[in-house]
């Protein structure tokens, strides 16, 4: 079973307002409530990397709250790449991290037509490795 992350390192994502602290259980549950929302919405949207990539987003949030957080609205694709270099089994650099992360950006505003190969293949083997915790 893959880890998730260190409470420190999510207290200082926390402080630095890349993340909100949901100190209740009610907080927990509407937040798990709107997550779980956006997935089933994303699993009935066809194929595409951006469907890939949001439904990763997801898998990450729901990780995230069973840890008593969820994403602020601070520069959240910089925080899921924050939050991948901190896992214990990661494999990829920043720089190819950050490559998926703009694949993202210019794919969704129109600055390239499809994403590159490096892109969808990490994409890819993250979306493998973080499937068990698609639920």
């Amino acid at each position: 079973m893959m880890t998730t992350w260190a409470t420190n390192e999510l207290k200082t994502l926390a402080q630095q307002g890349y993340l909100v602290y949901l100190h209740t259980p009610y907080l927990q549950q509407q937040a798990n409530r709107k997550n779980q929302a956006w997935q089933h919405k994303l699993m009935n949207q066809p194929v595409s990397f951006l469907t890939q990539y949001d439904l990763l987003f997801r898998r990450l949030t729901q990780l995230l709250i069973l840890q008593g957080y969820d994403f602020s609205n601070f520069h959240p694709h910089q925080t899921l790449k924050k939050l991948l270099l901190l896992l214990e089994a990661n494999v990829y650099s920043n720089a190819e991290l950050s490559h998926v992360v703009e694949c993202r950006h210019n794919l969704k505003y129109g600055f390239m037509d499809s994403p590159t190969p490096q892109a969808i293949k990490i994409l890819d083997e993250l979306s493998t490795r973080l499937q068990p915790f698609n639920a």
